[in-house]
């Protein structure tokens, strides 16, 4: 059994999908020092994007190879009934003899869209309900792992593909109260031309306020209350890569503190005092504790450096283009970050006693 997990990678900002569209769009070759040469006479691509409801739970994920015994994932581990768990995930899908039989749905999968039997498949969703996460309406019913996307991948060769939301569609989920589709729940569409991108920002926000204000899975399932904001896939042929992906949060859920909840640009920081106050947001500082129990930690004081190298190497991933823009350096901004998020965990670890 692979000991590593196949990873969902990062969804990035909307100002990054912006970026990678754009460099996408203009990119015209090498020169003769291997270095990318950019066309920008060429037009950004307009193209269409699905958006699903981002749910608040832990990342998890099963994992189907030919002739073997399914594994389960969460987002950092490979995962196993008992002590490995993540909030009873493998218990659920592999140990309950109720759970769900999912054998047969890879097999269909497999049939419908033409898989190789030497191609692994990767159902990724979002499990969540009682006792995982707080802050969102999803936390008051029985845990249920909802599906939002399904990679097939060639691990010889490390690459895969995802299947378009039509290609997930169909075949059904097994037939169970706790396992859903994101897809059988409210979806969004909006069209994004990259050559004039700040003409979806006022759609984009729209939304995101809509969910954030009363979360349609929720809602769906009988409990009212504020969801997290929506993921954004583009389904255009040809683009269908995650470097496309994004996603906007609810203010109350944004992990930066911004002036527009779906930026095109990078916003510029006077000072360092005023980057660290903006990244530091307590959805960032708390998914820091995720990240933890995702990686069968416990969050104590001797789980601290784990937990401070997450929260740097995080601002760094999503927010080093506004540090670049703002004059600033990993260097200075780092010890300012580690003192702050020290002082927010040990603040979190002695209210949880």
């Amino acid at each position: 059994m692979r000991s590593e997990p196949i990873k969902f990678p990062s969804i990035n900002q909307f100002r990054n999908a912006v970026k990678v569209a754009k460099l996408h769009a203009t990119y015209a070759g090498k020169d003769k020092d291997g270095s990318p040469i950019y066309d920008y006479s060429k037009v950004p691509p307009t193209l269409e994007f699905l958006g699903t409801v981002k749910l608040h739970g832990t990342n998890a994920s099963i994992v189907h190879r030919v002739g073997q015994s399914l594994n389960c994932q969460a987002r950092n581990r490979v995962l196993s009934v008992g002590e490995n768990d993540n909030a009873g995930f493998a218990q659920f899908t592999l140990g309950d003899v109720e759970g769900p039989t999912w054998y047969p749905y890879f097999a269909a999968l497999r049939e419908a869209n033409g898989i190789s039997p030497a191609e692994t498949v990767i159902v990724y969703g979002e499990w969540c309900g009682k006792g995982i996460q707080k802050g969102a309406a999803i936390a008051a019913f029985d845990k249920t792992f909802v599906m939002f996307a399904i990679r097939v991948y060639d691990e010889a060769e490390e690459q895969g593909r995802w299947l378009y939301p039509e290609e997930m569609r169909a075949v059904p989920l097994p037939e169970h109260d706790r396992v859903k589709s994101i897809l059988d729940f409210p979806t969004y569409r909006v069209t994004i031309d990259f050559s004039n991108p700040a003409l979806a920002q006022n759609e984009l926000v729209r939304l995101t306020e809509n969910v954030e204000a009363e979360c349609p899975v929720a809602a769906a399932m009988g409990v009212s209350g504020t969801g997290e904001g929506i993921v954004w896939r583009c389904v255009s042929p040809d683009y269908n890569s995650s470097d496309y992906w994004f996603k906007v949060k609810g203010e109350k859920h944004s992990v930066t503190k911004v002036k527009t909840l779906a930026p095109v640009d990078v916003e510029l920081m006077t000072s360092i005092h005023e980057f660290v106050g903006a990244v530091l947001q307590s959805s960032r500082l708390q998914q820091g504790i995720e990240h933890l129990r995702e990686s069968g930690l416990e969050p104590s004081k001797r789980t601290t450096a784990e937990y401070l190298r997450w929260v740097i190497k995080d601002v760094m991933k999503e927010e080093s283009d506004t540090m670049e823009a703002s004059g600033l350096q990993s260097k200075q901004v780092n010890k300012h970050l580690s003192t702050q998020a020290r002082k927010w965990y040990f603040e979190w670890l002695n209210q949880d006693l």
